[in-house]
């Protein structure tokens, strides 16, 4: 029966020294989105595409305006359940703020990748696993982080077993569910 007693509270400090959260079911559904988000994109969508999600095709507007496609944009991007509405927005006003500026240009011709307007030049890297198409063989979850209301997960990109780049991935809770409302990624 002492043994017991003793065990008890020990348990009990040794859950609460290693987890900084208050509620481990919420914790959980932060892992779970950000592990199903992942293991979708880069077994799924990411081998098929690197950048169908986040670059569309042109559109001609007339003979010397291209801009991207924004609506093709809003569908590829609301087909991503793991995303936010706020997030999706971000997106898309990113995306406005690129085709603002390219309507500023005369274009002999449709653009080429990675023209260089400062407003469009994120497109040219991916922006939730990194580089410019390389083949990214995982992922592992490092660290997640609570701060009031506001959840964040460090997740290291992986080629061939080691860290290629780390992204910074920003949850919010949605009635009983955890989105994805913001990821930026950490250069090593």
């Amino acid at each position: 029966m002492k043994t017991t007693s003793l065990l008890v509270p020990f348990i009990l400090y040794t859950l609460s020294s290693h987890s900084n959260h208050t509620n481990p079911s919420q914790d959980s559904l932060v892992l779970q989105t950000v592990d199903k988000f992942y293991n979708w994109y880069i077994n799924v969508a990411y081998p098929k595409s690197t950048s169908y999600y986040q670059i569309p095709p042109f559109e001609k507007l007339d003979e010397t305006t291209y801009i991207f496609d924004l609506r093709e944009f809003k569908e590829r991007i609301n087909t991503i359940d793991y995303f936010s509405e706020d997030y999706k927005e971000k997106l898309v006003s990113k995306l406005e703020s690129c085709n603002a500026e390219m309507r500023k240009i005369n274009w002999e011709y449709e653009p080429e990748p990675m023209f260089n307007i400062n407003a469009c030049n994120y497109l040219w890297g991916n922006q939730w696993v990194g580089g410019q198409g390389e083949k990214i063989t995982g992922y592992k979850i490092d660290r997640d982080e609570k701060n009031s209301e506001e959840y964040s997960v460090i997740v290291s990109i992986l080629i061939e077993g080691k860290t290629f780049v780390r992204s910074h991935v920003f949850l919010t809770k949605k009635v009983d569910e955890f989105k994805i409302n913001e990821i930026k990624l950490i250069r090593n």
